[in-house]
C-alpha cells in the first residue's frame, strides 16, 4: 500500500468520526434539560459517552 493510499484512508476514517461526532452533538444539545433537573437521561449519557469514545480514539 502506497503512502497515498494510507493517507486517503486516514482521511477517511477522520471524516468519517467527524460526521459521527457531528450527529451525536446534535443529540446532544437537544437532550440538554431547561432548567433544574433532578432525574437522569439514558439517551444523553450514552450520547455523551460514544462522544468521548470517537475523541480519545
Amino acid at each position: 500500500m502506497s503512502q497515498l493510499d494510507k493517507a486517503l484512508r486516514k482521511f477517511e476514517a477522520v471524516e468519517a468520526n467527524l460526521v459521527k461526532l457531528e450527529k451525536l452533538w446534535d443529540l446532544l444539545i437537544k437532550n440538554i434539560p431547561n432548567g433544574i433537573n433532578f432525574g437522569s437521561n439514558p439517551v444523553y449519557e450514552d450520547a455523551c459517552r460514544s462522544y468521548e469514545h470517537i475523541l480519545i480514539s
